[in-house]
């Protein structure tokens, strides 16, 4: 049985800002010089299909993730810079950021549209609804 790893190590990196056209076969051929890929993924929309720009690459040690980030600066896939971050568990995330990166929404832009104010003209005050006259 594998020991459990201390704090602060995993085996799990997120790779944000990956090209549009970025493939899990791309991202897997430029991560493999670091150590031996378990797994890797590229997250797509659930409704188009397209890429969201980030996925992830799990290794067999730490010691491949380490080697990762001590070039965080330099990696880059079909010339586009990519940002690295050792990946944390959902449960291990502070409390309020469980989505996690920039925005924090889950692509409502591509959903539906932003919600609108009620119409106004109805009376003064707010009322939840349900209210009759």
């Amino acid at each position: 049985m594998a020991e459990p790893l201390p704090p602060g190590s995993t085996k799990k990196i997120f790779v944000g800002g990956l090209p549009q056209n970025c493939t899990e076969q791309v991202l897997s051929n430029y991560f493999m010089q670091y150590g031996t890929i378990v797994d890797s993924v590229v997250m797509k929309d659930r409704e188009t299909g397209n890429s969201r720009g980030f996925g992830f690459i799990t290794y067999d040690s730490e010691n491949a993730v380490d080697m990762v980030m001590a070039q965080y600066e330099d990696h880059r896939i079909e010339k586009k810079w990519v940002e690295v971050k050792r990946a944390v568990a959902r449960e291990l995330m502070p409390p309020g950021s469980a989505t996690g990166g920039k925005g924090g929404g889950r692509g409502r832009r591509d959903r539906s549209p932003p919600r609108r104010s009620p119409p106004r003209g109805r009376g003064m005050g707010g009322g939840c609804g349900g209210e009759t006259r």
